[in-house]
Formats: structure tokens, sequence, C-alpha cells
């Protein structure tokens, strides 16, 4: 499957999500992903909502919603503690607001990630 762009209604709709929330954004996969302490937490990918979940939240998120999906951003390449959240979740205020706030909650109970170091370009 070709990559495409995230929409920009899903965008609004992500950063709208978060706007409450203390998280920075950054650009990843072609589009916005959140951040808190220096953790990925949440974004989108293509037309899904990515969102980190506990062992525990993304074991029943999977056995609850058969169209929620492990986030593989490429083909054989899965990101463990992450999901990808179809379109039922984005348009569902409800389902969306509850999954991004276990999410958060997961995210911000880790320890802050150090930024990683900007390598300067040697010129020979």
């Amino acid at each position: 499957m070709a990559w495409m762009k995230p929409s920009q209604e899903l965008e609004d709709i992500i950063e709208h999500a978060v706007k409450e929330y203390d998280c920075t954004m950054k650009k990843m996969f072609g589009s916005k992903m959140y951040f808190v302490n220096n953790n990925m937490w949440t974004g989108v990918h293509q037309e899904s909502l990515i969102v980190r979940m506990s062992e525990e939240d993304r074991g029943e998120i999977l056995r609850t919603y058969p169209e929620v999906s492990m986030f593989e951003p490429m083909a054989g390449r899965i990101m463990t503690e992450y999901v990808q959240l179809p379109d039922s979740f984005i348009r569902d205020e409800g389902k969306r607001v509850e999954w991004i706030e276990k999410s958060y909650g997961f995210v911000a109970s880790l320890p802050p990630k150090k930024p990683k170091k900007k390598h300067k370009k040697q010129i020979k």
C-alpha cells in the first residue's frame, strides 16, 4: 500500500483532542505526533489515530474492538506499545477521549526520556 498523507481534518481532530494536555508536537511519519516528557504519546499516521498503551489497556482494546490493530508504520515493523485506532474511533468522541486519556495516563507515568543529541556534520 502506498503511503498517504493524513487529511487536514484528521490532523485538526487530534490537535483539538490534545490541546488540554501537557505535551509537545513533533513531525514523525510525515505527520504530527505528540510527546509527553519526550516519550511519544499519540498522533496520526495516514488515516489512523495512533496511541501508546499500557500492556493491560492494549490487551483490552484489542480484545474488545476487532477493528483496532497494532501500529505497523512499515510492513513488518510493529511498534509494540502502540495501537492504531480506525475511523470509527476518530468519529466517536466518547471512544476517542476515553482511549486518549488512558494512553496519556500511561505515557505520563513513564520516566522522562532524554533528548537525543544532535550530531554535527563533519566538513572534510
